[in-house]
């Protein structure tokens, strides 16, 4: 959660700049309260700012770099540490590693659990960027491409193996084959199978 200074500070930011107005910011912060989201999200989720305004002075009200994630490229090895999963699951993206610290773009820069998790993975101190949700989305997309649904593959090849199996009911273990190793290992299935083991 965003601390009160740090959005008192965007909000006087924000009216100072022209950005919105004074009574814009009264229904976003009525907004914000309503719906339990941090007031930066209540005013892109009005439309009274555009994400990159928005996202750049909340950065400039947290002391924060704010950086543009279609800008970033990310080193391999901090893709290499932090798991997609991770990045995906808290919407994060590595982007510099070092032998202390793990560098990192976010439009949540005060989640403890995605801190927690970054410490965990990489090894190394997370040090927050602040970006924009919808240009951080579509970098985490191209840094790590859709990963493999290992569940689905898991379940393909069970039923793909039980089909096999079930196949071998008439499967003749005589009968020979060039190499020693596939005939062994066609003896074992074949014992396997009748003995029922699974």
């Amino acid at each position: 959660m965003v601390p009160g200074r740090v959005q008192d500070e965007f909000a006087k930011r924000l009216v100072a700049a022209q950005v919105i107005s004074g009574d814009a910011l009264v229904s976003a912060t009525q907004y914000a309260q309503q719906s339990a989201i941090p007031l930066h999200d209540a005013i892109t989720r009005l439309a009274f700012a555009d994400e990159r305004t928005i996202y750049s002075t909340l950065a400039a009200a947290a002391g924060l770099e704010f950086m543009d994630a279609r800008e970033v490229r990310p080193s391999p090895i901090s893709l290499r540490v932090v798991p997609a999963k991770v990045a995906h699951r808290y919407q994060v993206l590595p982007v510099q590693v070092d032998d202390r610290n793990l560098t990192y773009l976010t439009a949540s820069p005060y989640d403890p659990e995605a801190e927690r998790d970054l410490r965990f993975s990489s090894g190394r101190a997370p040090l927050p960027k602040l970006s924009c949700p919808g240009d951080l989305r579509i970098a985490l997309q191209g840094a790590y491409p859709e990963s493999l649904d290992v569940e689905g593959l898991i379940a393909q090849a069970r039923s793909n193996t039980r089909s096999a199996v079930e196949g071998l009911t008439t499967f003749d273990e005589d009968t020979p084959t060039d190499s020693a190793i596939v005939d062994l290992c066609n003896s074992l299935i074949a014992r396997a199978v009748d003995s029922g083991a699974s």
